[in-house]
Protein backbone atom coordinates (compact mmCIF):
# COMPACT_ATOMS: atom_id res chain seq x y z
CA UNK A 1 0.00 0.00 0.00
CA UNK A 2 2.90 2.29 0.77
CA UNK A 3 4.18 2.04 -2.80
CA UNK A 4 0.73 2.93 -4.13
CA UNK A 5 0.67 6.18 -2.14
CA UNK A 6 4.21 6.96 -3.22
CA UNK A 7 3.33 6.41 -6.88
CA UNK A 8 0.22 8.58 -6.66
CA UNK A 9 2.29 11.31 -4.98
CA UNK A 10 4.75 11.27 -7.88
CA UNK A 11 1.98 11.29 -10.50
CA UNK A 12 0.09 14.15 -8.86
CA UNK A 13 3.30 16.14 -8.36
CA UNK A 14 4.02 15.69 -12.05
CA UNK A 15 0.45 16.77 -12.85
CA UNK A 16 0.83 19.85 -10.65
CA UNK A 17 4.06 20.72 -12.44
CA UNK A 18 2.34 20.44 -15.82
CA UNK A 19 -0.51 22.65 -14.60
CA UNK A 20 1.99 25.20 -13.28
CA UNK A 21 3.65 25.31 -16.69
CA UNK A 22 0.21 25.79 -18.21
CA UNK A 23 -0.04 29.14 -16.42
CA UNK A 24 2.82 30.43 -18.55
CA UNK A 25 1.32 32.87 -21.08
CA UNK A 26 2.50 30.96 -24.15
CA UNK A 27 0.80 27.70 -23.07
CA UNK A 28 -2.64 28.81 -24.32
CA UNK A 29 -4.54 26.36 -22.10
CA UNK A 30 -7.84 27.82 -20.85
CA UNK A 31 -8.32 28.42 -17.12
CA UNK A 32 -11.54 26.40 -17.19
CA UNK A 33 -9.40 23.30 -17.80
CA UNK A 34 -6.51 24.14 -15.48
CA UNK A 35 -8.50 25.06 -12.37
CA UNK A 36 -10.30 21.67 -11.98
CA UNK A 37 -7.06 19.84 -12.79
CA UNK A 38 -5.18 21.78 -10.12
CA UNK A 39 -7.96 21.15 -7.60
CA UNK A 40 -8.06 17.40 -8.27
CA UNK A 41 -4.27 17.03 -8.38
CA UNK A 42 -3.80 19.06 -5.19
CA UNK A 43 -6.48 17.11 -3.33
CA UNK A 44 -5.03 13.77 -4.42
CA UNK A 45 -1.53 14.86 -3.51
CA UNK A 46 -2.67 16.03 -0.07
CA UNK A 47 -4.55 12.81 0.65
CA UNK A 48 -1.68 10.61 -0.53
CA UNK A 49 1.01 12.53 1.33
CA UNK A 50 -1.07 12.37 4.52
CA UNK A 51 -1.69 8.64 4.12
CA UNK A 52 1.93 7.97 3.21
CA UNK A 53 3.24 9.69 6.34
CA UNK A 54 0.54 8.02 8.43
CA UNK A 55 1.66 4.64 7.11
CA UNK A 56 5.28 5.47 7.89
CA UNK A 57 4.30 6.40 11.45
CA UNK A 58 2.33 3.15 11.88
CA UNK A 59 5.28 1.12 10.56
CA UNK A 60 7.59 2.93 12.98
CA UNK A 61 5.24 2.19 15.91
CA UNK A 62 4.94 -1.46 14.82
CA UNK A 63 8.73 -1.84 14.62
CA UNK A 64 9.06 -0.30 18.09
CA UNK A 65 6.39 -2.62 19.53
CA UNK A 66 8.05 -5.59 17.82
CA UNK A 67 11.40 -4.61 19.33
CA UNK A 68 9.82 -4.44 22.79
CA UNK A 69 8.20 -7.87 22.29
CA UNK A 70 11.56 -9.36 21.29
CA UNK A 71 13.22 -7.87 24.38
CA UNK A 72 10.46 -9.28 26.61
CA UNK A 73 10.83 -12.67 24.95
CA UNK A 74 14.60 -12.63 25.54
CA UNK A 75 13.97 -11.74 29.18
CA UNK A 76 11.45 -14.58 29.58
CA UNK A 77 13.80 -17.07 27.94
CA UNK A 78 16.59 -15.89 30.25
CA UNK A 79 14.33 -16.29 33.29
CA UNK A 80 13.28 -19.75 32.13
CA UNK A 81 16.87 -20.84 31.55
CA UNK A 82 17.98 -19.53 34.94
CA UNK A 83 15.05 -20.52 37.14
CA UNK A 84 13.95 -23.80 35.58
CA UNK A 85 16.94 -25.85 36.77
CA UNK A 86 16.63 -24.35 40.25
CA UNK A 87 12.93 -25.21 40.43
CA UNK A 88 13.60 -28.74 39.19
CA UNK A 89 16.34 -29.20 41.78
CA UNK A 90 14.09 -27.91 44.58
CA UNK A 91 11.27 -30.19 43.43
CA UNK A 92 13.60 -33.18 43.48
CA UNK A 93 14.81 -32.20 46.96
CA UNK A 94 11.25 -31.91 48.22
CA UNK A 95 10.39 -35.35 46.83
CA UNK A 96 13.48 -36.76 48.49
CA UNK A 97 12.62 -35.09 51.81
CA UNK A 98 9.05 -36.43 51.69
CA UNK A 99 10.37 -39.93 50.95
CA UNK A 100 12.78 -39.74 53.88
CA UNK A 101 10.00 -38.45 56.16
CA UNK A 102 7.64 -41.22 55.14
CA UNK A 103 10.38 -43.80 55.65
CA UNK A 104 11.21 -42.45 59.11
CA UNK A 105 7.53 -42.43 60.10
CA UNK A 106 7.15 -46.08 59.05
CA UNK A 107 10.10 -47.13 61.14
Amino acid sequence: MRHFYKAVCYVTTFGLAICAVAFVPWARIPNSVITPLLTIAGTLAGICVTNFFSLQQKEKEFRHADKIRKEEKKHLIFKENVYKPIIEWLTNELVLIKYVESTIIHL
